[in-house]
């Protein structure tokens, strides 16, 4: 059981940093063409003056990127926009997930584990006007043994090289309290 929990442990924290990686891709690629937006509270206007540093070159943003800290900053300001009851439907009803016709996905880690930095999110379009996610090695497989270990313990072993890259940086932008 012990080194199930490793093993799921241990590819938790290989996404992650696959997750880090890729967003620090498109941190860069954000600030490359595109102005950086500052804002004070997340609300509709930082969403939509970060959306429109992507929509000016007539490209559509698909989907914003926001850490969890900033989620509480929209339905703070929500509040103010509809009544208490219409407020807490969108938010049962899992409505605020998207604004402006794009999706807003939340990264939920915190401390080491955060991917999206607190005080910041990013706009960015669909994967086709964005970048390429290319394979560079297929996904294979091996078997594998831990006798040289002495350890009576078999297995598969299962791996894949895959590269990010964004081609086109009016395709994201960056937003930043």
């Amino acid at each position: 059981l012990m080194a199930c929990r490793q093993a799921e442990h241990e590819e938790i924290l290989a996404e992650l940093e696959e997750d880090k990686r890729g967003l620090a891709l498109l941190d860069r690629a954000a600030v490359t063409v595109n102005a950086e937006t500052i804002f004070t509270t997340l609300g509709i206007s930082a969403f939509e003056d970060v959306r429109y540093q992507v929509e000016r070159h007539r490209l559509m943003v698909e989907k914003f990127f926001i850490n969890r800290a900033e989620l509480s900053d929209i339905v703070k300001t929500m509040s103010t926009a509809v009544d208490p009851v219409t407020e807490r439907e969108l938010i049962l009803a899992g409505y605020i997930g998207n604004i402006l016709n794009a999706q807003i996905i939340t990264a939920a880690g915190t401390g080491v584990e955060e991917v999206v930095p607190v005080g910041t999110f990013y706009a960015a379009t669909g994967s086709e006007y964005l970048g390429e996610m290319g394979v560079r090695v297929e996904l294979f497989s091996e078997p594998f043994n831990m006798f040289s270990h002495r350890r009576l313990v078999k297995g598969w072993a299962f791996g894949e090289i895959i590269g990010f890259g964004i081609p086109n940086p009016r395709a994201t932008s960056k937003g930043r309290k």
